[in-house]
């Protein structure tokens, strides 16, 4: 599970990075609470590997976990 909680925290470091480096941004619409962004699409399939591979490890832990991950 340790594994499971650095891999989120590494996701989370991503988005935190890329959004610095401007490759996620708000989407524009000026609310201060929109949870919309814009990402590149390098970025997006940074993101969806890191996903993919928390689900991953947490599908060995918790085998009955049924989530697709294609």
């Amino acid at each position: 599970m340790a594994k499971v909680v650095r891999q989120v925290d590494q996701l989370r470091r991503i988005f935190v990075t890329r959004l610095k480096e401007g490759e996620i941004r708000h989407c524009g619409c000026g609310q201060p609470d929109c949870p919309t962004y814009m990402l590149t699409q390098r970025v997006a399939d940074e993101l969806n590997d890191a996903r993919r591979r928390i689900l991953t490890t947490f599908q060995s832990l918790y085998t009955s976990f049924d989530v697709g991950l294609s």
